[in-house]
């Protein structure tokens, strides 16, 4: 070290160039036959001062190492954390009080703290310094403490405060659920077809009390004949798609008995996944040690197809079905007396048509039957009876096309927000305090657009609200 010390010295330099100075330009003059438009002292000098340059920053450690109180032993020694910020060795030499008593380390040679390894986290040692006197209660001192420490090799004395607290210790937090293992061979009720990446449920009643994380690159497939049972606040975390395919005659039964399960999750699978003849009920949205998410059903960048899947009754979440960055398709589907939002669809591309959302919303008294962000969806044949606060709502530059549908028994009916873009043909609208509601809601978006031909409205306290600037359409009557 003490010689970087002495290299990297902009003084040392150009002593050298003055030294070597002939010997430069002869060297220089042979390099110039093969290589005439290059100089070295034009060229290439700057780099050496520049190299030194950074040679001397790196041996100028600010902050070099770190220290966390742990203990006062047998009121002889006290003990600290070190932990080496650079990746350069540093030398510990003692640590200090506020009235300048030195205490040295109890190891005999050298206190050396190796350098941090490149891009890993710092790691902390523990290491005891003895007293210089007996001393039973160090509690006044522990602002004071200071180690004082330097470079290996050099001789500038640095110092830094010993923090009065341990260190971070990762055993003192609970452990992140999204970095759990998976456990697929940990259920006695899957059979794992690993020369066709496919999980098997095996047909039967099963009842789920622990979390169930399925690995990415498989099919998980739950046939008809199998019900499911989530309870203790258990979870299906799936990163493959699902085939879970009932028959109209044998439907498949996922619940929750005890109020507690959180659902079934599927995050990145790339792949399309099938829910077919499926029976949802009395489930929640997950909510683990550094995971939750608002839905009790959830499809993250997951392409699902709905077939006869319906959904009754969760107790706790912002949505009951939550659709994000995903293609998916709903038919013959239902969703009934959700806490909050039934379906809840951010920036998606899809369609919904020949089903049924009904009571929605009334666990928390402000949810939505159909809620639509950034998408592009295709409604036709719905049915949207009774929502706390809007049947359908659109925002957030959604563009959506409505046929054959009606909405009764809400606060609003039909809302679009936000530059979202909403054309409808034969519309229903009954027995709701606002029929259709058209403004801004974003400070980002802007205005909204709502074309409506063979719109039917009747039984609605206020059948139009528009923002100055939004537009709305009706039966070929601009409506202002």
């Amino acid at each position: 070290m003490k010689q970087l010390i002495r290299i990297s010295d902009n003084k040392y330099l150009d002593y050298l160039f003055v030294e070597f100075d002939d010997e430069i330009k002869e060297l220089s003059n042979i390099l110039a036959i093969d290589y005439p438009l290059y100089n070295f002292l034009l060229d290439s000098k700057q780099y050496t001062y520049d190299n030194a340059a950074l040679l001397r920053k790196k041996l100028s450690v600010h902050k070099g190492i770190q220290a966390h109180f742990r203990e006062i032993k047998e009121g002889e020694s006290v003990e600290i954390t070190i932990a080496n910020n650079h990746s350069i060795p540093m030398e510990v030499l003692y640590i200090s009080n506020g009235n300048s008593e030195i205490y040295k380390p109890l190891a005999k040679e050298a206190l050396i703290i190796d350098g941090r390894r490149f891009m890993n986290p710092v790691t902390h040692n523990s290491y005891s310094f003895e007293f210089p006197v007996q001393y039973n209660n160090l509690t006044e001192d522990l602002p004071k403490l200071n180690v004082t420490y330097r470079v290996i090799g050099t001789q500038k004395l640095l110092t830094t405060e010993v923090f009065p607290y341990r260190e971070f210790d990762k055993n003192y937090f609970e452990p992140d659920f999204i970095r759990g293992s998976y456990n697929i061979d940990s259920f006695s009720f899957l059979d794992w077809d690993e020369a066709n990446n496919e999980v098997h449920f095996k047909k039967g009643d099963w009842q789920i009390s622990s979390d169930l994380i399925v690995p990415p690159n498989q099919t998980l497939i739950i046939p008809q004949g199998v019900s499911i049972d989530l309870i203790n606040s258990a979870m299906i975390l799936s990163y493959s798609p699902v085939l879970i395919v009932g028959s109209e005659e044998d439907f498949i039964e996922i619940y929750s008995s005890d109020n507690s399960g959180q659902g079934i999750s599927l995050l990145n699978t790339k792949k399309d996944s099938l829910i077919k003849y499926v029976r949802f009920n009395g489930l929640s949205r997950p909510y683990k040690s550094g995971f939750e998410l608002s839905g009790s059903v959830n499809f993250y960048q997951s392409p699902i197809h709905f077939y006869e899947a319906h959904f009754e009754g969760n107790l706790i979440g912002d949505d009951y079905v939550n659709i994000i960055r995903s293609d998916f398709s709903i038919n013959n589907s239902s969703i009934s007396n959700s806490f909050s939002d039934a379906i809840d669809i951010d920036f998606s591309n899809g369609l919904i048509y020949d089903s049924v959302f009904s009571n929605c919303g009334f666990g928390n008294n402000n949810g939505d039957c159909v809620d639509l962000s950034g998408s592009i969806v295709n409604i036709e044949n719905i049915i949207v009876n009774t929502a706390a606060d809007k049947g359908i709502s659109i925002g957030e530059q959604s563009i959506v096309d409505i046929n054959n549908s009606s909405i009764t028994g809400s606060n609003i009916a039909l809302a679009g927000k936000d530059f979202s873009e909403i054309t409808a043909n034969n519309l229903l609208i009954r027995s709701s305090k606002t029929g259709i509601s058209v403004f801004q809601k974003k400070p980002e978006f802007g205005p909204a657009s709502v074309v409506i031909n063979g719109l039917d409205i009747d039984e609605v306290i206020t059948p139009y609200l528009v923002e100055e600037s939004s537009f709305l359409s009706v039966n070929s009557n601009i409506i202002e």
